[in-house]
């Protein structure tokens, strides 16, 4: 559960928040500062596709079973986990989690 614990979200109207410039500002090594970026392209990714995915649901009245947008959600998802197992293993716990807000 150190994962869960680690995945910080500020997402007030579905916005991931800036960890890169955050971390930057104390001091995490290179390494590091590329596992938050690969991080925040895959949540900057997955965001629109959950809108997209929930907009189909919601509004097709069973037209159509939303297969497509399923897929592309789930495939942005798979690399969500891995960015955020990358994060994870790279960074230090500690610092991620006091660091991003």
């Amino acid at each position: 559960m150190r994962l869960a614990l680690m995945i910080v979200m500020c997402l007030p109207a579905l916005q991931a928040c800036d960890s890169t410039a955050n971390a930057a500002m104390t001091g995490f090594g290179q390494d590091c500062l590329e596992a938050l970026r690969r991080f925040e392209a895959a949540s900057d990714a997955t965001l629109p596709l959950i809108r997209k995915y929930g907009f189909c649901v919601s509004s097709n009245a069973g037209a159509d079973d939303c297969d497509h947008s399923f897929r592309r959600l789930h495939e942005a998802q798979r690399e969500f986990g891995r960015a955020a197992a990358e994060r994870s293993a790279v960074c230090d716990a500690g610092q991620v989690a006091t660091s991003i807000r």
